[in-house]
């Protein structure tokens, strides 16, 4: 069964929905049939398999292969430690493998395009900066000039500042520190009073609170503290 309508090849549609019982006793609704190309590793080897009659279940959440289908279909179904054997013709194929407690093929996927991609002939340093993660400009050069990656040029003639990358300088920023002296400070008790809120609170306190508040004279740091309901 699967639920991909475009891996089945040789579609056929039913007249009516026909109902498959899963595992868990949950039914979900089949509408049509078709075959299914795969390509399996046998150790090292590639073995090409075609299943007949494999059923569209759009509902289903992964593909499931029935081995009682393909034992009706003359194959042999063998479980031996933690590898699956199938025999079609007298041959036999070592295609799956455990996973947790199910057991699964060993699959190569359909599409085994390999994307390769060239650099050209110099690049800048800059941009090698950037590949390299916002390495150091001098250790990018030694990269370069101890061949230490293949086909790695840069262009020689490129006029650089350390400071033109704007990824490096905001990664150095920093803040200024705080001062550790007022800048103004009051001259007699309650010339500058500092005072701050806190509340509501999710839980009241002993008293039955859910606020509290502090004023602190500047000139004394006399610090009293209220709470409110």
């Amino acid at each position: 069964m699967t639920p991909k309508k475009n891996s089945l090849v040789n579609f056929k549609k039913f007249e009516a929905p026909s109902q498959v019982k899963l595992a868990d006793n949950s039914i979900l609704n089949s509408y049509g049939k078709g075959d299914v190309y795969l390509t399996v590793y046998d150790g090292t080897e590639k073995v090409n398999v075609v299943l007949k009659d494999v059923l569209y279940v759009p509902k289903i959440q992964t593909k499931l292969l029935s081995l009682s289908s393909i034992i009706e279909k003359g194959a042999a179904v063998e479980f031996k430690g933690k590898s699956c054997k199938i025999t079609i013709d007298d041959k036999s194929y070592n295609i799956g493998h455990k996973h947790g407690k199910l057991y699964k093929l060993n699959l190569i996927p359909k599409d085994e395009t390999c994307y390769l991609g060239k650099a050209n002939s110099e690049e800048s340093l800059s941009l090698w900066h950037l590949r390299y993660g916002h390495l150091g400009y001098d250790n990018v050069k030694l990269l370069s000039n101890k061949a230490m990656v293949d086909g790695m040029k840069i262009n020689s003639k490129e006029e650089f500042s350390r400071n033109d990358c704007e990824g490096c300088a905001l990664g150095k920023m920093h803040r200024k520190p705080f001062p550790k002296k007022s800048q103004h400070r009051s001259t007699q008790p309650l010339e500058l009073i500092h005072s701050d809120i806190c509340g509501p609170m999710s839980v009241n306190s002993v008293g039955g609170s859910r606020y509290f508040i502090t004023f602190i004279d500047d000139y004394s740091i006399h610090t009293c503290l209220y709470d409110k309901e």
